[in-house]
């Protein structure tokens, strides 16, 4: 792993999971820098781990609100004649 160029992603992942408030990726991220910064590739790998799984969860979740969206607007549409 190249911790000096993850560790650019995961400042900009990290500062737009701030941004829209996914505190768990946002924590994660800061366990990568704060590994990172004491050359702990483990703790880097399992930070990296983390900030995947709570992205796909995340992911899933926000699948599942478009889904209902989508479902709410047809629902809502009046039927054509």
């Amino acid at each position: 792993m190249n911790i000096r160029a993850v560790k650019k992603i995961v400042r900009d992942i990290k500062e737009s999971s701030l941004c829209v408030g996914c505190e768990k990726i946002t924590m994660a991220c800061t366990e990568f820098m704060k590994a990172s910064e004491e050359s702990n590739v483990d703790g880097c790998e399992r930070a990296m781990a983390q900030i995947k799984r709570e992205f796909d969860h995340l992911k899933a979740e926000f699948s599942e609100i478009i889904e209902l969206d989508r479902d709410i607007r047809i629902l809502s549409t009046p039927p054509q004649a």
